[in-house]
């Protein structure tokens, strides 16, 4: 990790205003956020593309049998994705919880150019990946702990839409489509029976990046998705190309 921080400090050259190069030789947070948002055209984009563990059937909070998200987060995606982009990656794999997004991300988020976060949509067909186009401002249901909700992601937000920032619907637009090897992407709006952990997910990863300046994306896909690592690691890398 050491390097990684070294690294986006010295590629940006701190050239963006206000960013104080690091006294040990190692970044702070806050250094690489700053470091990583330079516009010096040379820095390699952070990403950060998230999985969830299995929900369900009995499923302890992190399990991961049955979920392809998570068999791609915790197995070939990271590999396929630094063979087909120079960005700067990194996986990590959530519990079916509410709040985790926020808990986990939320304060830190900003640190990235990109959050992508996948979810399992077992209505898809084989062979497909839909990209979320907003949230819906409901949140509803028990989650891996039991835990249930029904209210609002956002108390403060008067509409039933939660809408996504215009870069995100210009990359998702130019993606959609397109087929990437065995799979298909296609969008989808958001919409009240969408109101689980993925929705409110990508809702509060929206409401992050308002103040925290990534772009954020949810991307849903079909049971058969760990069979295809390499296709689904196209896609994302042509979001953020």
């Amino acid at each position: 990790m050491t390097g990684i921080r070294t690294l986006m400090v010295v590629v940006c050259g701190l050239a963006l205003a206000g960013c104080d190069a690091p006294e040990d030789g190692e970044a702070t947070d806050e250094e690489i956020g700053c470091a990583g948002k330079c516009d010096d055209g040379n820095a390699a984009p952070r990403v950060l593309v998230t999985g969830f563990y299995d929900w369900g059937n009995g499923a302890a909070p992190t399990d991961c049998n049955v979920n392809p998200t998570c068999m791609l987060t915790e197995g070939a995606l990271l590999r396929e994705l630094q063979a087909q982009s120079s960005a700067l990656w990194e996986t990590d794999t959530l519990e079916v919880r509410w709040g985790i997004f926020a808990d986990t991300y939320g304060d830190n988020a900003g640190r990235y150019d990109f959050v992508i976060n996948l979810g399992l949509n077992e209505g898809l067909s084989y062979g497909s990946a839909e990209i979320e186009n907003g949230a819906y401002n409901l949140k509803y249901g028990p989650d891996v702990r039991g835990t249930m909700k029904h209210e609002a992601c956002a108390w403060q937000q008067e509409y039933e839409i939660i809408d996504d920032v215009p870069e995100a619907i210009t990359r998702m637009s130019q993606v959609a489509g397109n087929r990437y090897g065995a799979v298909s992407v296609g969008i989808a709006d958001a919409r009240s029976d969408n109101s689980f952990i993925c929705n409110e997910t990508h809702a509060d990863a929206i409401i992050a990046s308002r103040t925290g300046g990534f772009v954020p994306f949810f991307i849903h896909v079909s049971p058969d998705m760990a069979s295809h690592p390499q296709d689904i690691a196209a896609v994302i890398a042509d979001l953020v190309n």
